[in-house]
């Protein structure tokens, strides 16, 4: 879709690549699961999914 509502709530994690959003090299540990999980709320489509292994 390329909403880009991702890119806007955790620029950290998703960029714009062309018209689609993409998720940028990150370290589990990294991670704001709070704002992963805001960001996987706000979109549009459910395109987001995390599962932690």
């Amino acid at each position: 879709m390329g909403c880009s509502i991702c890119t806007k709530k955790y620029p950290a994690l998703f960029e714009m690549q062309g018209k689609k959003a993409a998720v940028k090299t990150y370290e589990q540990k990294s991670l704001a699961l709070e704002n992963l999980q805001s960001t996987i709320d706000a979109c549009p489509v459910h395109a987001i999914e995390y599962f932690e292994e």
